[in-house]
């Protein structure tokens, strides 16, 4: 009786030691997985920084958009350039005229360090948070011209400085100078002092030089 319950508590501490070696090894399975997402992370951040378009971006380049902007049933219209004024090893300063209704507001200059991503969706939000949704390759026509595109759809979630949800999808090409993009939809809803409003904007390439 003895015998047996030795090989019985041989047995189960036998068992719980595999339970325990088991345990082990899947929590190190998942930190070896955290460890390799966050370094795929870092990865793709720096890749996304030397892929800057910028970087190729020279003086004197410039492309045009239409922007079409719907909210709450009412459509409005506008053009906005984007002209390369200056460059330098680290930096592009962009100066940014828009007309709107047939009037010409006063044009806005902007630099953009060039160690950094360009992230157009973020659209000047500084806490936003974004999550791929998707990509893949499209043609695009803009006045008779096609132009290989690779689009990447993600969700943008900032709460600075109003609570703001957002799906944008962008179109970019290496064909289209200064930064690439070729057109670009967003739909948003923003919270403002407890109203929600809802807003699609649309952005296609016009007219570009380099």
């Amino acid at each position: 009786m003895k015998k047996l319950f030795a090989v019985v508590l041989m047995l189960t501490l036998a068992i719980l030691s595999l339970v325990s070696c088991k345990g082990a090894r899947e929590e190190i399975g998942k930190a070896t997985k955290a460890i390799k997402n966050v370094k795929k992370v870092v990865e793709q951040a720096k890749t996304a920084a030397s892929d800057n378009p910028l970087k190729k971006a020279k003086v004197g380049d410039y492309i045009k958009f239409r922007m079409i902007t719907e909210t709450m049933g009412t459509k409005t219209q506008m053009e906005m350039k984007q002209t390369v004024i200056a460059k330098d090893e680290t930096s592009v300063t962009l100066r940014t005229e828009t007309t709107a209704m047939g009037m010409k507001m006063p044009p806005q200059d902007s630099k953009i360090m060039l160690n950094q991503p360009y992230e157009p969706y973020k659209q000047g939000f500084t806490d936003a948070v974004v999550t791929p949704l998707g990509e893949g390759s499209e043609t695009i026509n803009v006045n008779g011209k096609s132009y290989n595109c690779r689009w990447g759809k993600v969700k943008v979630v900032s709460s600075k400085p109003n609570p703001v949800e957002a799906v944008t999808t962008v179109w970019s090409s290496p064909d289209v100078p200064v930064n690439g993009v070729v057109k670009m939809v967003t739909t948003s809803t923003m919270n403002f002092n407890g109203n929600s409003m809802s807003t699609k904007m649309t952005m296609e390439l016009i007219e570009a030089k380099s």
